[in-house]
């Protein structure tokens, strides 16, 4: 569904940037994408899920899941964990040089400035962790 370009996007990645570079999505959005571009959402809530420091388990395995029931996501981690001792990062970006993928995520093949930046601390967050997989 195409929906007006909002001004700005959210940007989550685990780690602190002062400049978003494209890169090789993992393909985890509905369509399994693998694009090479940054990748951004008009969804908060969304952004949050990857702003969320996940660390790959002992077979250098990550594997999560997303799905809405209400605002807040449902994350069912299928393997990895969800490193609590270190912060992510949500960011504010404008959307200027995004297009619209699908009905969750827009991206830019080009190195994106943030205009705005929110530590997110993991805690916070556990209420939306689910384990195994969705059914």
């Amino acid at each position: 569904m195409k929906i007006a370009k909002p001004r700005y996007l959210y940007h989550g990645s685990p780690e602190e940037l002062d400049r978003i570079e494209p890169r090789l999505a993992r393909g985890v959005g509905p369509e399994k994408d693998r694009l090479h571009a940054v990748y951004a959402t008009h969804i908060q809530n969304l952004a949050i899920v990857f702003s969320l420091p996940f660390i790959p388990n002992e077979n250098n395995n990550l594997s999560f899941q997303v799905s809405f029931q209400t605002d807040e996501p449902e994350i069912h981690l299928e393997a990895g964990s969800l490193d609590m001792s270190r912060p992510g990062f949500l960011y504010t970006v404008p959307s200027a040089s995004f297009e619209q993928l699908d009905d969750e995520q827009w991206i830019s093949y080009s190195p994106v400035e943030p205009c705005g930046k929110i530590q997110i601390n993991p805690k916070d967050f556990l209420h939306w962790l689910r384990s195994g997989r969705r059914e």
